[in-house]
């Protein structure tokens, strides 16, 4: 029988561009200008902007970056907004969905300068402009020695829906907000980016990614990252590996960066970066050589893991490898594909690193993997000029330890939405009956059963209801009425309230070798159908007719058969009394049988 079912586990959008939507690398001597284009943008978005409000002029005193002297009078954000004391800039793509996750700063600011700021956007649908964040931000203290453009901490917007799934052609407006400044000379100056030669340092930058199926990125906090500020500007001292990772959830027991054979250990600046054993071509050739960077995580007795998300920051040489493979594998099961191969961003000379984003939400593999399970995820690496160039992970030109270049975002949890107590399933004479049970319910939503022949390609044949929220043991069954010839495996789904699924229990397997054909029409109380069953031992396409008592036919309709029980649905409304079913395969069997309706 044929029915549009559920396939769950890896869920693709088409398109995924970049981690970075937008930044600024304020490298020429124009801090006074009255406009900064963007230096680097999505291929998906809109060159971008950065202006100034008619409430902060372009200040003094420094010569790179993008200096603003806010007008004095403001004192608070609302003052700020009163007087258009603010920069901002603009995204939009013309032909893509824009969910965004984070604004990074580097700020400045004189002795008399700022040293308030906040952030804040606006949609079209918006009447003003929204604030961002919980609390006003601190414009870093005049240091004469540190005058460089200092880090803020990263302004989170995966959480604002507003900012999620952005439709094409919708722009969105930011704006950063100051006050407290004094004076109208050049010690009232502030400033985003480096006041020295800018060059290499991105000073502004909005990541996201672009997509062409609106979604909405996840708001898990990270739980292992990785950052190298400790290296400064050295090329000699290239990282040895495995590295640890710099920070990491409690409740993780090992979380180790480390890279395959074919990769050789190469010093980059602030970068975990290695040279290519060989010039690969193609995903085939990179996996044979081992040329690939690996993460692998654990967990602690009892806790369980989850992967949303993976920001990764990428350096390379110009001919460094262009192309690359992420791939996942549970405790050294087969590796699986994690969507479809991409390419490198070309490298600016002296940059920082070009954000790169890998969404893991809709993996359904990597939900709650127990603790005696452990994760791995590799990136093939290929398309390399020549064996001396470098590819790695990192670099910040500034000497920071508030960003990181390799982060995972997840949970790492002791509880499960449900605690499953036993998953079976049991062989009868034509079916298979499956049956679970539960001692304890968070949000549970509802259970899927699959089912797979010995191609192992899952369909869902059934969905049963959770209990929500209980403390009290539950019990559930489903029967699967149309087993397949040969191998039937099952697996057990459960699905939370809020949308979250993950495979729970262990697959299940039963063996079903029909002795015999057979054809059966039920009875039912619907007088618009005929309902029947078949049995037989190869897949094959078929003929199904209705007659009447005196050879008239009724129906007629052609029906694609698998091996093993198959449901018949006629859409044929019959008068009471007597008539026969036949079917004849295109390889010449023939079943009939007589009904009465």
């Amino acid at each position: 029988m044929k029915k549009l079912l559920l396939i769950t586990g890896l869920t693709l959008i088409s398109v995924f561009a970049r981690g970075q939507i937008l930044a600024w690398d304020f490298f020429s001597n124009t801090s006074t200008a009255t406009s900064y284009n963007s230096t680097y943008n999505n291929p998906d978005v809109d060159a971008s902007v950065l202006t100034r409000g008619s409430g902060a002029g372009a200040g003094g005193g420094y010569s790179y970056g993008f200096s603003i002297r806010f007008v004095e009078g403001a004192n608070s954000y609302e003052n700020a907004k009163a007087n258009n004391a603010y920069v901002e800039f603009k995204v939009k793509s013309a032909s893509a969905y824009l969910s965004l996750e984070g604004i990074d700063v580097k700020l400045r600011s004189h002795s008399l300068g700022a040293t308030k700021y906040r952030w804040a956007y606006k949609r079209p649908e918006d009447a003003d402009f929204v604030p961002l964040g919980t609390a006003d931000g601190n414009f870093p203290a005049y240091d004469s020695a540190n005058d460089t453009g200092i880090p803020q901490p990263t302004l989170e917007l995966s959480s604002v829906s507003a900012l999620q799934g952005i439709p094409a052609n919708t722009e969105v407006i930011f704006r950063l907000y100051g006050w407290g400044g004094v004076g109208t000379t050049g010690n009232n100056t502030s400033a985003i980016g480096k006041s020295s030669s800018a060059q290499g340092s991105i000073s502004l930058m909005l990541r996201g990614v672009s997509t062409s199926s609106p979604i909405s990125l996840s708001t898990d906090k990270q739980i292992v990252s990785w950052q190298w500020a400790a290296l400064g500007a050295s090329t000699t001292n290239p990282i040895a590996d495995p590295v640890s990772a710099t920070n990491y959830d409690a409740n993780l027991s090992s979380y180790t960066l480390s890279r395959g054979a074919g990769l050789t250990a190469a010093a980059y600046q602030r970068a975990f970066a290695s040279t290519l054993a060989a010039t690969s071509t193609s995903l085939a050739d990179a996996e044979a050589a081992n040329e690939y960077y690996q993460i692998t995580l654990s967990s602690n007795s009892g806790y369980y893991k989850t992967l949303s998300s993976l920001l990764y920051r990428i350096r390379r040489t110009a001919a460094g490898p262009t192309s690359y493979q992420w791939k996942y594998s549970i405790d050294g099961e087969p590796e699986v594909n994690i969507g479809t191969s991409g390419t490198f961003p070309a490298p600016a000379a002296g940059s920082d690193g070009v954000d790169m984003y890998l969404d893991l939400q809709g993996i359904n593999a990597l939900k709650n993997i127990p603790s005696n399970k452990n994760i791995t995820l590799k990136i093939y690496i290929w398309g390399n000029a020549s064996t001396a160039a470098a590819f790695g992970f990192g670099r910040f030109t500034h000497n920071t330890t508030d960003f990181s270049s390799l982060y995972l975002r997840g949970i790492v949890s002791a509880t499960l939405p449900i605690t499953l107590t036993s998953f079976k399933a049991t062989k009868q004479t034509n079916s298979v009956r499956l049956n679970w049970y539960t001692s304890a319910e968070n949000g549970n939503s509802h259970f899927e059963v699959l089912r797979a022949g010995d191609d192992q390609k899952f369909l869902s044949i059934g969905k049963v209801n959770g209990s929500g929220t209980t403390s009290t043991a539950k019990g559930y069954a489903l029967t699967d009425y149309k087993p397949l010839l040969g191998g039937n495996y099952y697996k057990l789904v459960q699905t939370d309230i809020n949308g979250d699924f993950k495979e729970v229990g262990d697959v299940q397997h039963v063996q079903f070798n029909f002795s015999k054909t057979s054809l059966t029409v039920l009875q039912q109380e619907d007088q618009s159908t005929v309902k029947a069953l078949l049995t037989i031992d190869k897949a094959d396409q078929a003929n199904v007719l209705v007659y009447n008592v005196s050879g008239n036919a009724l129906y007629q309709g052609q029906v694609a058969f698998n091996s093993g029980v198959n449901e018949i649905l006629l859409p044929i409304h019959l008068n009471r009394g007597m008539y026969i079913l036949k079917v004849k395969t295109q390889s010449g069997a023939i079943w009939q049988t007589k009904f009465v309706r």
